[in-house]
């Protein structure tokens, strides 16, 4: 069996296009992930150096799905969702948030997407 393969030659310029989710660590280092190819993650010192290993990840993570015969799954994009979530909650909560949203001088809908917003570790 010879030593390279034809994913020696795959060309980082023609590889796929994911969505990537970086996160700054609480003791320091970025990391970043692909959550389309489960288990693509990858740590740096810096945001830049996190990327960076993320890109080599990708490609062996990539490698491996092509010699083993496994599905490379597209990538997911913002068009795969809508933007809109219907939550039900308790009418307490729903007064609440809304009396907030009014005191905040800004729309109920507003308000809960900026609480998200500030909750969520994968805010861009």
């Amino acid at each position: 069996m010879s030593s390279h393969s034809e994913t020696d030659h795959l060309d980082m310029e023609t590889l796929p296009c994911y969505p990537i989710t970086l996160v700054p660590c609480e003791d320091g280092g970025f990391v970043a992930k692909i959550s389309d190819l489960q288990g693509c993650i990858a740590q740096g010192d810096s945001a830049e150096e996190a990327l960076a290993a993320l890109e080599e990840v990708k490609s062996l993570w990539i490698e491996s799905a092509m010699e083993h015969g496994d599905e490379i799954p597209a990538p997911s994009s913002d068009r795969d969702y809508s933007g809109r979530l219907l939550v039900r909650m308790p009418k307490r909560l729903h007064r609440e948030l809304s009396e907030a949203a009014l005191d905040a001088g800004c729309s109920l809908n507003q308000y809960i997407v900026y609480l998200l917003g500030q909750r969520s570790h994968f805010t861009r």
